[in-house]
């Protein structure tokens, strides 16, 4: 392994870049660095300048598997494969080989998503869309913001109505958002129009809290 300090920088030969060209798509970036003599961000930096990517079921070292570990939950996939010298494809076959998955706030929207969405958003509760989708409520809230889209006025089916009617009197009100998918200052203003009111219990409860 070549020491730090004789590393090599700077200008590429010819015959630098013919062995990058031949070696890289193969695997193993930090063991081309070595035999270069050169540091490893460099000769991935310089593969990535030539359009070089490491080839399909090729070799992951440690380090990037640990990387790709650390990263892959929030980084976005195209900037991490560039990062990696890999096919986007290859590196979320090997995130899912892994057990990895994107945070649901990273996790892109497919275009049959939003699509989907648009359609549902107006006409149904949103959390029957969070369910169909997979995904949460306050994510589809930010999705609809960003989207510009908004309900003229909250919708609420008859089973949501009855469930309401059924829980509003004695359950806690945050707890009954979560479950319809609403936020509690829908819930009171949607009881308050169905003229429900809280039991003595819960409101002497409330109160207090």
């Amino acid at each position: 392994m070549a020491k730090k300090d004789n590393l090599i920088r700077g200008h590429w030969s010819e015959k630098e870049d013919n062995l990058l060209k031949k070696l890289y798509p193969k695997g193993n970036p930090r063991k081309l660095a070595n035999r270069l003599g050169r540091p490893l961000t460099t000769v991935r930096q310089r593969a990535y300048n030539l359009g070089l990517k490491i080839e399909e079921g090729h070799f992951w070292s440690d380090e990037q598997t640990k990387l790709l570990r650390k990263l892959y939950e929030t980084e976005n996939t195209k900037k991490l494969a560039d990062r990696l010298g890999r096919p986007v494809r290859v590196v979320r076959q090997k995130a899912n080989e892994m057990g990895l998955k994107k945070r649901e706030a990273y996790r892109p929207w497919t275009k049959d998503e939003m699509d989907l969405f648009a359609k549902l958003y107006l006409n149904i509760s949103t959390k029957e869309i969070a369910d169909k989708l997979g995904r949460s409520v306050k994510a589809l809230e930010q999705k609809a913001h960003q989207m510009g889209i908004r309900k003229a006025a909250p919708y609420w089916s008859k089973a949501e109505e009855k469930l309401l009617a059924k829980l509003y009197p004695n359950t806690n009100t945050k707890a009954i958002a979560d479950r319809v998918g609403r936020s509690p200052a829908t819930i009171i203003q949607k009881a308050f129009r169905m003229g429900l009111r809280k039991t003595k219990y819960w409101s002497k409860l409330s109160h207090k809290t």
